[in-house]
């Protein structure tokens, strides 16, 4: 599908760590591998930026001394540009960042620049200060923050699920969709190079593109 379409018009990332299975396998012959796959079956030479994926379940032993290390020669090679990592606990992503020899270039963790934590923004001035481009993945919460029944896999505690769903009623009962608070609270936060929003059926009763169109037209405009 990309094959038409030329290299230079668009970026594109990738994952390495765990798989779509949730097995984990942080090693270098499982980086190498999986690398290696995704690129022949995109039918791509090289990769903006690839994703150390929820390091928090991984050894840092081998983050350090085989993960990072050989993004880092792929890097050399000019198959990455760029190498991220990824995780729910910010400040497992900082320690991480503090011990590596090799530079990371991007951060991304989700769930923590929302209208019930704020976390993230107690570790931009870090991120920023060793020059890293911060993504803020799921500023609605993986589904708390809209109009629907969160799903019974969402991992947050019972007593957030029920303050969500509070907040929610209020905000309709006053006219207000709840989900455009928290994506303007999200887009509004500086120090945020970019957000990635979850699509799934719920998609199709709420239209997040307009709200996005919107947000990013009234921000370009100030």
């Amino acid at each position: 599908a990309l094959e038409s379409i030329p290299r230079k018009a668009y970026y594109i990332a990738s994952k390495v760590g765990r798989t779509h299975n949730c097995e984990f396998d942080y090693s270098s012959e499982a980086v190498l591998r999986t690398f290696e796959e995704s690129l022949r079956r995109l039918k791509l030479d090289y990769f903006d930026v690839v994703h150390v994926h929820d390091v928090e379940y991984a050894d840092f032993n081998i983050l350090l001394s085989e993960t990072l290390p050989t993004l880092n020669k792929l890097r050399c090679e000019g198959k990455v540009r760029y190498v991220a990592i990824n995780g729910y606990p910010v400040d497992i992503l900082r320690e991480l960042i503090e011990k590596s020899a090799i530079k990371i270039d991007i951060v991304q963790s989700y769930c923590r620049c929302t209208l019930f934590d704020n976390t993230l923004l107690d570790y931009l001035p870090f991120f920023q200060e060793n020059g890293l481009g911060v993504i803020n993945a799921a500023p609605l919460g993986m589904g708390l923050l809209t109009k629907n029944k969160v799903s019974p896999w969402h991992p947050a505690k019972v007593e957030t699920v029920k303050a969500c769903e509070e907040a929610s009623q209020f905000c309709s009962n006053q006219d207000v969709d709840i989900s455009r608070l928290a994506l303007n609270h999200a887009f509004e936060t500086s120090g945020i190079a970019t957000h990635i929003i979850g699509l799934n059926d719920d998609f199709f009763t709420f239209d997040y593109t307009k709200v996005n169109n919107y947000l990013l037209c009234n921000r370009l405009r100030k």
